[in-house]
């Protein structure tokens, strides 16, 4: 008994050995056993790189892909590229100030134009010869002549509905004809409360006048609740007349000296400080504008500066280089400048690649250029195209009258106020094409003429040169060794 005891006592004693054994090394007990820690530590930490791993090579992989692209990057191109754009930026200011500040400089150098075409017998000459071309034109007294020169005025003129088509289709007076309404419904945001932005109206342009139909106190409220206040040539027009009228403003230097006033808030004997430098609601952060400066410049566009037409266009050719330029950045924004600016890079790109002593010529001849291509040829080829739209007004009757007038039914498609979207749409692309083919068509003598100005290959000689160059280079590569 006693060995067998002694047997079943070892037996057991082994048993709760293997068995305490088991527990600490199989069942979920850490704290038990130290040994069984680390090594549970251990495999987490293997299973976790091996997890991570994947990311870690990744995130190597670019970080080689951006060395090789650091590596890669050309120096010399993205300083050019810095330098353009520091360019860029520096002329938008910088023109726009200096035509903003030398606007009645401009003026006045419309009006001495004026004064010597009046005095110069060779002017005269050349007056008298181009009204007896005229008066030999055996069409002068055709009635359907005179029906298109009365339809395409530009006083009946059919005009684009989109405000980005009046400031790229129509140009600088395009863009200032569109301004003086956002002023005037800033002006009554301004206000310190409705009867004070009416007082202004007032003294601007009398209890009684109306634009475009509107009285004085329709106008108010439609500013106040930022409503349309009419087609915007129309709208510019007659406030422009309104204020000549109402201030007997009869020679251009009273209608320059009154909007000279009308900058810093005075009208008369009236003085409005909450009606200068505004903000403009519903344009770019930071935005300023300023209704006598628009108006003074409107007045310019429209002719009203000078009275011969090499007087208005000593006037209106700075004022229309400012303007491409820099927009004479007129709303005074910091997102007016990178607009202006962001389309000036490519010229002081090809300046900077042109030959030495060329340089400051291309730049000169590219911004030249391009001003004239937008104010002629853009311009030019917008009042063509709306010009066959105005033709479906035609009275006159006949073959050809009514030829004219189905061509005026095409090209002005989608410019009726009760025109479905479809025929906006399709009418828009046509005047789209319609612009940019005859833009390109008007613009290219002009930028051909600047260039040989400046003594600048033309776009097509640049094109003749470049096949010439890759020519020579693909002969050199097929034949080497006759080079």
């Amino acid at each position: 008994m006693t060995g067998n005891f002694a047997n079943i006592s070892n037996n057991a004693a082994r048993q709760v050995s293997n068995f305490d054994t088991s527990i600490l090394q199989n069942v979920n007990m850490p704290n038990l056993n130290p040994t069984y820690r680390y090594a549970n530590r251990v495999t987490q930490s293997e299973q976790m790189q091996m997890a991570t791993q994947p990311i870690k090579d990744g995130f190597v992989r670019a970080g080689e892909k951006v060395e090789e692209q650091v590596k890669n990057i050309d120096k010399e191109k993205t300083i050019k590229k810095v330098v353009s754009w520091g360019l860029a930026i520096a002329t938008t200011i910088g023109v726009a100030c200096l035509t903003n500040k030398n606007v009645n400089k401009i003026w006045k150098a419309g009006e001495a134009v004026d004064k010597k075409v009046a005095s110069s017998d060779i002017c005269k000459k050349a007056k008298d010869f181009i009204n007896t071309i005229k008066n030999k034109n055996p069409l002068k007294d055709s009635a359907l002549l005179k029906d298109i020169k009365d339809v395409t005025s530009k006083e009946k003129r059919l005009q684009p509905k989109s405000s980005w088509a009046k400031m790229s289709v129509l140009g600088p007076k395009g863009i200032f004809s569109l301004t003086p309404s956002d002023i005037l419904k800033s002006t009554a945001k301004s206000a310190k409360n409705p009867q004070e932005f009416t007082k202004y109206l007032e003294a601007l342009i009398g209890k009684d006048t109306k634009l475009c139909g509107k009285g004085i106190s329709e106008i108010a409220e439609t500013c106040l609740k930022d409503g349309n206040l009419g087609e915007s040539f129309d709208f510019s027009k007659d406030l422009m007349n309104a204020i000549k009228k109402q201030h007997n403003l009869k020679t251009t230097e009273d209608l320059f000296g009154f909007f000279d006033k009308l900058k810093v808030g005075k009208i008369g004997e009236n003085s409005f400080e909450f009606a200068k430098d505004l903000k403009i609601k519903g344009w770019a952060p930071f935005t300023k504008g300023n209704l006598g400066e628009t108006m003074k410049k409107l007045a310019i566009m429209n002719g009203e500066g000078a009275t011969t037409k090499l007087g208005k266009m000593t006037q209106q050719v700075p004022l229309i280089l400012g303007e491409s330029i820099s927009n004479c950045v007129n709303d005074r924004s910091t997102f007016g400048v990178l607009v202006c600016a962001g389309t000036l890079p490519q010229v002081f790109d090809e300046a900077q690649n042109a030959k030495k002593g060329k340089k400051v010529a291309t730049a000169a001849a590219e911004l030249t250029s391009t001003a004239t291509g937008w104010a002629i040829g853009t311009a030019g080829a917008g009042a063509i195209v709306y010009s066959l739209g105005s033709l479906k007004n035609l009275k006159s009757t006949g073959v050809v009258a009514n030829l004219l007038k189905k061509v005026g039914n095409i090209a002005s498609m989608g410019l009726a106020n009760n025109s479905s979207k479809p025929a906006k749409i399709i009418g828009g692309a046509l005047r789209l094409v319609g612009v940019l083919t005859l833009s390109s068509k008007i613009s290219t003598p002009f930028d051909n003429a600047i260039k040989k100005l400046f003594g600048l290959p033309t776009a097509k000689e640049k094109e003749i040169a470049e096949a010439k160059k890759q020519m020579m280079e693909a002969q050199y590569c097929q034949y080497p060794q006759a080079m």
